[in-house]
């Protein structure tokens, strides 16, 4: 439990700095820390599946806070899709999935490879640069989407179901999978309107 209180602690004091010292708003702060996260956890996950899964916790209780104290500022119901998925992660960790099922989790946590690139899409369009290697981002977050959140994700829904893996595990793979639909035609569009004008 020491690992998850200090990464949820790194992440308090992270975003607390860049409140006070950089004055950006909480979705900034939010993109800054789940760069580092998804960064963290892709790079340890080949090294230490636990302690990805132990690091990644600790941020999802913070940013599951932090969600809950800012659920204002999320358009639509995003904000619940987040807590959802998080309370859903949270759920997997905190029962060991990841040692019972290690193929599957390893799986899970490529997902997180689309991060990095998809937030600094959204760094790029904060700060107002739009050139060529703005547009390759966008195509390489969709691209890189679609293999991780959509193949992926659907493929391992199928083997979850053919190798008879505990319902509960299928469960939280078919929520993630909906969310990653819904979250991917949200990034569809965006492209396009972008694209457009």
């Amino acid at each position: 439990m020491m690992i998850e209180v200090n990464s949820f602690l790194f992440y308090t004091v992270l975003s607390s700095y860049i409140s006070w010292f950089k004055h950006k708003e909480t979705k900034y702060i939010g993109y800054v820390n789940s760069t580092i996260n998804s960064t963290l956890i892709v790079l340890l996950e080949k090294y230490s599946m636990t302690l990805a899964c132990k690091l990644y916790m600790g941020y999802l209780i913070y940013d599951l806070v932090s969600i809950i104290n800012n659920l204002s500022e999320y358009k639509n119901s995003v904000g619940k899709q987040f807590i959802f998925h998080h309370v859903l992660c949270i759920y997997f960790i905190y029962n060991n999935y990841e040692l019972v099922y290690p193929e599957y989790t390893s799986k899970m946590i490529q997902m997180e490879r689309t991060l990095p690139i998809m937030n600094l899409t959204w760094f790029c369009y904060y700060h107002k640069i739009e050139n060529i290697g703005v547009h390759f981002l966008k195509l390489l977050t969709v691209i890189l989407y679609t293999y991780y959140r959509i193949y992926i994700c659907g493929m391992l829904n199928y083997e979850n179901y053919i190798n008879g893996i505990s319902y509960k595990i299928q469960f939280i793979t078919w929520c993630i999978y909906m969310m990653n639909i819904k979250w991917y035609m949200g990034i569809v569009n965006m492209v396009k309107k972008h694209s457009i004008n």
